[in-house]
């Protein structure tokens, strides 16, 4: 195995401490105390909703005026780890030092994102769509866009051991990539509730060709008192696992392959993939 070498000295405590460092001039904000109101118009569709997020609890409100979806599932089943993520990456984008800013929108069929952040001491609204914003803030929209979707980010946590994280019981049926897009079929005992699930990798190379790494699903069943068998599908973007690859490999072309191990909690289940950078 080969670790990245730019880790960190300590272990990254699983869940608790975000896997990058904030270059914001605000400093890091704590998760449980920031509040995002995210509001989406436009596109082909003309779709027009808002959704409105409280770290404390990651309790979830939304309004809705076209475009409207059956469910919010996604934003209400955001994991500690996914939510401490998400803050972090909007802070790095520098939204909470931008105050008021509209950057304006390029064209009718693009979404336009209006993103607002209060963490109880710095204040933003920032609003524009993916060509018009800065790259970071982009990258945030784009992020928000998808996690309507069910779409979240593979977590990178440099330093943690493989299997770490919640381990509730889960069955995993299959894996599928289609570019940097993973699904994974699951099976859990459940039914009454939305599971929080995870895709976790530390960013251990095995030298071979081509270079191969391991990553994990975790799984909390948020204390499910029902019995049935739920199957579903979970999507994760293998963005962050591509970003670490290059930053150990920086001369990698694109479509260079990279083999992933997946394994699920207390069954044993493991999956094979193969990831072509783009």
């Amino acid at each position: 195995m080969k670790t990245n070498p730019k880790v960190l000295a300590l272990a990254v405590l699983f869940g608790l401490v975000p896997a990058a460092c904030s270059t914001s001039v605000s400093g890091p904000a704590d998760p449980e105390r920031v509040v995002l109101d995210v509001r989406v118009t436009g596109g082909i569709a003309g779709v027009d909703y808002r959704i409105r997020i409280d770290g404390a609890d990651r309790e979830v409100d939304h309004t809705c005026a076209a475009g409207c979806v059956s469910s919010y599932e996604p934003f209400l089943s955001l994991t500690s780890s996914q939510w401490a993520d998400l803050v972090d990456e909007i802070v790095r984008a520098g939204i909470p030092d931008m105050g008021e800013r509209d950057w304006g929108g390029s064209c009718c069929d693009l979404f336009s994102v209006e993103i607002g952040y209060d963490d109880g001491e710095s204040e933003a609204r920032v609003s524009g769509d993916e060509t018009t914003f800065p790259p970071a803030v982009a990258a945030v929209a784009r992020r928000l866009l998808r996690l309507r979707d069910g779409t979240v980010p593979a977590l990178y946590r440099p330093g943690v051991a493989s299997g770490s994280g919640p381990s509730d019981h889960l069955t995993l049926d299959g894996l599928t990539v289609g570019g940097l897009l993973l699904e994974a079929s699951v099976a859990y005992s459940g039914g009454c509730r939305r599971h929080a699930m995870d895709l976790v990798f530390n960013g251990n190379w095995m030298e071979s060709n081509p270079v191969q790494t391991t990553a994990w699903l975790t799984h909390d069943g948020r204390d499910d008192p029902c019995d049935a068998l739920p199957h579903e599908v979970r999507t994760f973007d293998l963005g962050p696992l591509v970003e670490a690859y290059r930053s150990v490999y920086p001369g990698a072309p694109s479509g260079t392959r990279v083999v992933v191990h997946v394994t699920a909690p207390g069954s044993g289940d493991s999956e094979t993939v193969e990831v072509v950078l783009p």
